[in-house]
């Protein structure tokens, strides 16, 4: 996942938070956003926590 679609996905899920919010929303339509806010965050969670692929951070000779 590219760090601007985790952007994108990051900011989605602060606009879902308030729509879940919002007093005329049904339960139906909070527990939706509520679920993508679940499994976006845990496939955020999941690329966070994957190590790095290709090159390599600071010089490998002492």
């Amino acid at each position: 996942m590219e760090l601007v679609e985790v952007a994108a996905r990051a900011e989605f899920i602060e606009l879902l938070t308030k729509v879940a919010l919002i007093e005329n929303v049904t339960r139906r339509e909070q527990q939706i956003a509520l679920v993508l806010i679940g499994e976006w965050a845990g496939e955020i969670s999941k690329e966070i926590k994957k190590p790095l692929v290709g090159g390599s951070v600071g010089s490998g000779f002492q």
